[in-house]
């Protein structure tokens, strides 16, 4: 199990394609990430690591029918959820 109020920034597609995103700095509570482009919510929880066995969602028909369903729409997206307070940065622009 992560540790609570472990965050996650993840990057959509080509977007700032050869310059760094830093969204502070990574360890133990920051994940970065980088999801193709199009993505849904299930393939961004999924490319951090948040489904499967020990995970906040068991499969990705779970972490749709708990509000992650659906494409990540354009632009800057936050997302707060669980009860360990899991915090999701997503930047969805292509350039």
């Amino acid at each position: 199990m992560l540790p609570a109020g472990t965050e996650f920034a993840v990057v959509v597609g080509n977007t700032l394609q050869g310059r760094s995103l830093c969204v502070g700095r990574p360890d133990e509570t920051c994940v970065i990430a980088r999801a193709t482009s199009k993505a849904s919510w299930a393939d961004v929880l999924e490319c951090c690591g948040l489904i499967g066995d020990g995970q906040p969602f068991k499969s990705r028909t779970q972490a749709r029918k708990n509000g992650f369903d659906g494409f990540v729409p354009d632009g800057w997206s936050e997302r707060v959820f669980g009860k360990m307070r899991y915090r999701l940065y997503v930047l969805n622009h292509e350039e």
